[in-house]
């Protein structure tokens, strides 16, 4: 639906962009996208998120270019398809499980934005990375002038989008824009093992750190340090910190996944 689809295997639920050529974002596929992370969000049996494009030649291309003139022919302007956007980017960004965005071919424009909202990014080395709204006149308008400097600074952010050039995986791995930059042909088997990896792990913790993370984007440190701290204090008597306890002291491997995941 919306050029998307979704699978669910191990507690890891499977979001692939189908939308030919170009996996590019319209109206209908930004909402599909906002109804799926909703329904991830109440479903208690998924644990972690992989988020890919169909093919290997492009992750995402962005907003549908040919939608925006049609708006604009309209007299409406791009804020129907971004507002639509945003609204699934900040879903997917604040999601409580760990997502992964595996990009499988050239992240271009709101595609690199989409993928800045994962918790983790693995990009297939012959990937490029790239934020050129600027050659149009505009700008990066879906949270990279947030999320780009937060991983990379603001001096190299700055350079991505007002050039404009791409840049390959291999580099945007040594700047910590993305996590690994993998062969190709091992992305997805590599973003979904970790994926799962995530799944097996302690859920409540993950969502926590999340939380705190997202705090201390929007706190000053002394506030965001508290809020991390009340977390903890409330995490300490959930079942997963017993049942950590528990396999620590007898020397076993913890088993988190039969605790239920919150639905938050």
């Amino acid at each position: 639906m919306g050029g998307i689809v979704v699978s669910i295997e191990d507690a890891t639920c499977l979001i692939r962009l189908d939308a030919p050529p170009a996996n590019s974002f319209n109206s209908e596929m930004a909402t599909t996208l906002l109804a799926t992370v909703a329904d991830i969000r109440n479903n208690s049996a998924v644990r972690a998120v992989v988020i890919t494009g169909t093919g290997d030649k492009l992750f995402c291309a962005g907003s549908d270019l040919k939608e925006l003139d049609r708006l604009a022919a309209d007299g409406k302007g791009p804020a129907h398809l971004l507002n639509a956007e945003a609204a699934a980017f900040e879903a997917l960004a604040a999601l409580p499980v760990p997502t992964v965005a595996a990009i499988n071919g050239d992240a271009i424009g709101g595609g690199l934005e989409l993928a800045l909202c994962c918790d983790f990014i693995l990009a297939a080395d012959h990937a490029k990375l790239s934020l050129p709204e600027i050659a149009l006149g505009v700008f990066p308008g879906l949270g990279a002038t947030a999320r780009l400097p937060a991983r990379i600074g603001t001096t190299r952010a700055i350079e991505m989008m007002m050039l404009g050039r791409p840049i390959v995986a291999s580099l945007a791995e040594s700047w910590g824009l993305i996590n690994r930059c993998v062969a190709g042909a091992e992305l997805m088997g590599e973003a979904l093992k970790l994926g799962q990896k995530m799944a097996r792990g302690p859920s409540a913790a993950m969502a926590a750190i999340k939380a705190s993370v997202r705090a201390a984007e929007q706190f000053p440190m002394r506030e965001a340090v508290e809020i991390a701290r009340e977390y903890a204090i409330s995490h300490g008597a959930s079942p997963e910190v017993a049942e950590g306890l528990r396999a620590f002291l007898s020397k076993e491997r913890p088993n988190f996944t039969a605790i239920k995941r919150d639905v938050l």
